[in-house]
């Protein structure tokens, strides 16, 4: 994963004019990460994708009995029902929250998918009530030996969840990859309740980083019909794949070859202040000939791109910091391909300044830091600049 991080400045050295300042931190103005009472081992991430339909979380991040909470700003009544379609990548802890009132005090619904858990988020579902920190087992998984769930969701597929509220009775359904007309799960029917769930609506997960797309899942959410604003600070903003040597713009790797940018917000920060990509994706430089001689290019690899801004902008600085994540496996660990894009026209006119610091391979990019020009649609190597220390951020 690399992270492009607080800020990206654009500045005329001419006229010291701002042509574009993004410090990614607007559109979850009415969200709120929360983590109730627990021993934590991080911060969940909350995100949204530059399409801004989906909210994510994919983290890892757990404590043994409770989940990190995206909470929403608007409150319900006594009265409500409260929708959203769920998709999980992992096997394991993705819910909703409602009548929340604080950190300590409110109900959740978990969904699971790994088999004889015995603990929290349990197999299947579990309902709950937190009072004062503690959770009162509702309904759903009573991590007894007995425990059969009658609805276990699939990774990677859709299911609806709708919760009715009225007073003291609850009544939950799901339906299962809905889209296809799938099986409808009663889970309680007008369960009464120890207190009316009124209050907060929001959203749980609770170690979720694997799968494909990873981590849990949220869009289509709504309370009485009425659709939560979803937060899009990467309006504007579009995602580009250029084509290689051999006019190949399908990329590889993880996340099924898609880039996935992101924006998020943790218990850590304030709103925002961290673009990503964590996709893991992307496309070798292909083998070319030059002078009867045929060789792996580091030249042409080929990543998602990001662009904002005006063609017509001609002399300007940037300026931002690079914060990259080093990938590791059983070789070893280093950071991949990545940098800046500038004097973007379109997909087959621009430069690119990147950085690498994995050991040199065929078609892999350039270990160190060097600058890539694209001329209707021909990839040039400009320079080499100099090579690049192993992980760390970079100021630009």
């Amino acid at each position: 994963m690399n992270a492009l991080a607080a800020l990206v400045a654009v500045v005329t050295p001419a006229t010291a004019q701002t042509l574009l300042e993004e410090n990614f931190s607007s559109g979850f103005e009415e969200w709120t990460v929360v983590h109730p009472p627990g021993a934590f081992n991080g911060s969940t991430r909350w995100q949204v994708g530059a399409a801004g339909e989906t909210l994510f979380e994919n983290s890892n991040v757990r404590a043994p009995d409770s989940a990190g909470m995206l909470i929403n700003e608007a409150k319900t009544g006594e009265n409500y029902t409260y929708k959203a379609l769920l998709m999980s990548g992992d096997d394991d802890g993705i819910g909703l929250v409602f009548g929340y009132k604080d950190s300590s005090n409110f109900y959740r619904i978990m969904f699971a998918a790994q088999e004889e858990r015995n603990t929290f988020p349990g197999e299947g579902w579990l309902l709950e009530q937190v009072v004062d920190g503690s959770a009162i087992h509702l309904g759903g998984d009573d991590y007894s030996e007995d425990w059969e769930p009658e609805f276990i969701y699939i990774q990677g597929y859709p299911f609806e969840v709708t919760i009715k509220a009225k007073g003291k009775k609850l009544t939950i359904t799901v339906v299962d990859d809905p889209e296809e007309d799938g099986t409808e799960y009663e889970l309680v029917n007008n369960l009464t309740i120890p207190a009316n769930a009124d209050g907060n609506v929001g959203l749980a997960s609770w170690e979720q980083a694997g799968g494909i797309p990873s981590g849990s899942h949220f869009s289509d959410i709504s309370v009485d019909g009425k659709e939560a604003a979803m937060p899009n600070p990467l309006e504007g903003w579009e995602e580009v794949i250029p084509l290689n040597y051999e006019e190949n713009d399908f990329l590889e790797g993880g996340n099924e070859g898609i880039p996935l940018w992101s924006v998020g917000i943790t218990t850590d920060t304030v709103a925002g202040g961290i673009l990503t990509e964590s996709s893991n994706s992307g496309l070798v430089g292909t083998e070319i000939e030059v002078e009867d001689e045929e060789f792996n290019s580091n030249i042409d690899w080929v990543s998602g791109m990001l662009v904002k801004g005006d063609v017509n902008w001609k002399d300007y600085r940037i300026s931002t910091k690079l914060h990259p994540y080093p990938h590791c496996a059983f070789t070893g660990c280093w950071v991949n391909g990545h940098g800046v894009v500038f004097r973007y026209n379109d997909p087959e006119n621009f430069y690119r300044l990147s950085f690498s610091s994995r050991n040199p391979g065929d078609g892999l990019p350039r270990q160190g830091v060097s600058v890539q020009k694209v001329v209707n649609g021909e990839w040039i190597f400009d320079q080499e600049v100099c090579p690049q220390r192993q992980g760390g951020p970079k100021r630009i």
